[in-house]
């Protein structure tokens, strides 16, 4: 991992150091041959400003990253905000009076659902979090799943985490499961997702074990929560970009981070500096990681086909593999050694493959293993030539064995600066 500090004044000076840090990343990694896509990021605990991941696209990505269709909007499904649908809560006169109703062997969202013979967005999840040290009740959709920093940021907190099992049953008189908004302690702020309210007449738990309640209305009920965008956001979702924006799930490999941390850690440590008029300020600070082996992994993935990997030459372990086809054949082998000598003179990453094997397996291995140019040494030789493969299309061209060294310099000088 690599990992940089900045530390600056004042705040123009962190977000032209911010710019300039995050141009140069986009540079490293296009050096690499990585197509990255930068997106909004969750910086969690850490804190801080503006950050930013750069993600490489790839089915195999752990993380999941959510697009607008329109905008170019991208962030991380920890991250990803979505817009306020400002729905126009239903009318409660119609709706029965609330009702307690035993739900044995009932706790989860499909046990529940199952016994009333419902769906899951009719139920509310009322889930017992603590920020800052203080416990917080947060209601979602039944069908939705609660996004913690969504709620940490509502509440601009910095920590942010699930209540145990004993503070809940202390807040609700019920075990994990039966939580709900209806009696909880008025000291407990009360926080709903803005999809509820335009709903009504919904299933929640009723702080009993074994049991929830029916026809329960917010305002009616319980106390009208605040409102805030909470959940998880999700492939469908409306984009919070652009109007008519719809927000598409990929996967991502996330290859590097940097964010703006402002003052956190250094009023925490005591980095101060001495302004200009002689008082003592906190530095400004910025962080900007790279995952090094991340990189190697993420190039594996943008850079393969079925024979296996196909390294871009700005990274490629050696920029030529030397194939000595027949090692038992004396012209071959003093060839390939003299060529060998001659790219290596010229600072010429080589890799020599003099192994006793068929040669079907050296060029299988050579495949595998993704060095950009394939030099092979057999048969031509006769009549004073090699062969010169590419590994990304396999075309092959022979070259003259006495400039094959120089030409294959200038190749390779040819391949870097298309990066």
């Amino acid at each position: 991992m690599y990992d940089g500090y900045s530390f600056d004044a004042d705040e123009n000076a962190l977000e032209t150091m911010y710019q300039k840090l995050r141009n140069a990343y986009i540079r490293m990694f296009e050096r690499m041959g990585l197509p990255t896509l930068i997106v909004d990021a969750e910086a969690g605990a850490i804190g801080g400003g503006s950050n930013e991941e750069f993600m490489i696209i790839a089915d195999s990505g752990e993380d999941k990253v959510l697009q607008c269709d329109k905008s170019g909007y991208a962030a991380n499904a920890e991250r990803c905000e979505l817009p306020d649908p400002k729905l126009t809560p239903p009318p409660t006169d119609a709706v029965p009076p609330m009702q307690k109703v035993d739900t044995p062997n009932a706790r989860t969202v499909e046990e529940v659902c199952a016994f009333f013979g419902t769906t899951p967005d009719r139920l509310v999840k009322t889930l017992l979090m603590r920020v800052d040290g203080k416990p917080v009740a947060a209601l979602v959709r039944g069908d939705r799943e609660l996004n913690p920093y969504k709620l940490m940021h509502a509440l601009g907190g910095e920590h942010v985490e699930m209540l145990d099992a004993t503070t809940i049953q202390q807040l609700t008189n019920a075990p994990v499961g039966f939580a709900g908004p209806v009696g909880l302690p008025d000291e407990v702020p009360l926080y709903a997702d803005y999809e509820l309210r335009g709903i009504q007449d919904f299933i929640t738990g009723a702080n009993a074990p074994d049991a929830h309640l029916i026809h329960v209305c917010w305002g009616r009920d319980f106390r009208e929560p605040i409102w805030a965008d909470l959940r998880v956001a999700q492939a469908g979702d409306p984009s919070p970009r652009h109007p008519e924006g719809v927000l598409r799930e990929v996967r991502g490999i996330e290859v590097g981070h940097i964010f703006q941390l402002g003052v956190k850690y250094s009023q925490a440590m005591g980095a101060l500096f001495t302004d200009a008029e002689g008082h003592q300020k906190p530095m400004i600070m910025g962080c900007y990681g790279l995952g090094v082996s991340r990189c190697l992994a993420a190039i594996v993935e943008a850079h393969h086909d079925e024979d296996g990997i196909r390294f871009p030459i700005t990274v490629a372990p050696f920029e030529v593999v030397l194939i000595l086809v027949n090692p038992e054949d004396a012209e071959q082998r003093a060839a390939a050694e003299r060529l060998y000598e001659q790219l290596n003179a010229l600072g010429v990453e080589t890799l020599y493959d003099d192994r006793d094997e068929r040669s079907g397996v050296k060029f299988k291995d050579a495949d595998l293993i993704g060095v950009p140019l394939q030099v092979v040494v057999g048969r031509a030789v006769k009549e004073g030539q090699v062969e010169l493969r590419l590994r990304t299309d396999k075309h092959t061209e022979r070259l003259p064995i006495d400039t094959a060294a120089p030409t294959i310099a200038e190749r390779i000088q040819a391949m870097k600066a298309s990066f």
